[in-house]
């Protein structure tokens, strides 16, 4: 599907009926690759290319079962990109339970340079011209690991994969396959950066199993999409805390985020239907802060809430500041 204002959204292609050799019953991934849009199947190795007036088969990766990402890694005039093939091995031969890391030129040509012992690569990216990709095992619970090119293992997940990545002031940041956690990577692992606080969960225990398929900068943002206690939300970092920025879609598992003509859109899974939301850029006539989660990296122990101050220039008539606060993402108490 695609829409030119956010709102209007209309077919864009059936790839199943283009008349272009095409026997892909679903499509698995997306990306930018030379100035063209690739869409990767995610029932068999094809891979087909829109230029912004027409659509080809770009080409098939023979024997892959789903090709799960896609990015652009190498830029000049000598352009690549790497595709996460599944159910191969970089001979390109059919090899149940792995995946390889395919480099794909404008040719194209596939070279099936990496392979690792999963059944997916579910994402990649590259930057500082150190390429990253996630491998994935979700067939008995969640398992992965980190991969830098070439084929060297950055972090094994035992029990947690990786399933997006982002950057964001010039660091490298993933969002996980399950537990609601955002690390930053680097070429020594990864470092937890934020959890979704249990406070924020519902069940007994509470925990989160979702994925964080995707996360996106913008306006000196970034952002993931998460479902909680709240419904579809929208979590926001400003590089020191998180805040739940926006609430209330319908609908289950958050699929994407992508930011468009500034204002950002959010996709979800649903029962009977896919969901694409958007949370305008509006203003009001008031203003709010909203607070990062704070617990004085002190989760475990109860704690005493005892005042709060404000420092702030003088209020002209008809100005008036309020204070909300919440204890344990309860309904809070007004403070004016």
């Amino acid at each position: 599907y695609s829409s030119t204002n956010g709102t209007t959204w209309v077919t864009a292609a059936d790839l199943s009926t283009l008349g272009i050799g095409s026997t892909a019953t679903s499509l698995k991934s997306i990306g930018i690759f030379n100035g063209s849009l690739l869409v990767g199947s995610g029932s068999n190795g094809q891979l087909f290319r829109y230029d912004g007036s027409s659509w080809t088969l770009f080409g098939t990766l023979t024997n892959a079962v789903s090709l799960r990402c896609i990015a652009q890694t190498v830029w000049g005039s000598s352009p690549s990109c790497r595709v996460g093939a599944s159910g191969v091995d970089s001979t390109g031969a059919a090899a149940t339970g792995r995946a390889s890391l395919v480099t794909v030129t404008v040719t194209p040509t596939f070279n099936y340079a990496e392979n690792v012992p999963f059944p997916h690569i579910e994402a990649v990216i590259s930057q500082n011209d150190v390429i990253y990709y996630a491998a994935l095992d979700d067939t008995a619970g969640v398992r992965g690991a980190l991969f830098r090119t070439t084929g060297i293992l950055v972090k094994d997940l035992p029990d947690n994969a990786v399933s997006s990545f982002a950057e964001y002031q010039g660091g490298l940041y993933a969002g996980s396959r399950t537990r609601g956690k955002v690390w930053t990577v680097s070429g020594a692992g990864l470092t937890e950066k934020f959890s979704i606080p249990e406070l924020a969960m519902v069940g007994s225990p509470p925990a989160y199993s979702l994925p964080i398929r995707a996360l996106v900068v913008d306006n000196g943002r970034l952002y993931a999409p998460v479902y909680d206690a709240q419904a579809l939300c929208l979590y926001q970092f400003d590089g020191q805390g998180w805040i739940r920025f926006a609430t209330g879609g319908a609908g289950t598992e958050p699929r994407a985020v992508a930011a468009f003509n500034g204002e950002l859109y959010v996709s979800n899974k649903d029962a009977t239907q896919g969901r694409v939301y958007r949370v305008a850029t509006t203003y009001a006539a008031s203003g709010t802060i909203t607070t990062s989660w704070f617990d004085a990296d002190l989760a475990g122990i109860v704690k005493v809430l005892i005042d709060l101050q404000l420092v702030h220039a003088a209020l002209a008539t008809g100005e008036s500041i309020a204070v909300d606060y919440a204890l344990d993402d309860a309904t809070g108490e007004q403070i004016r």
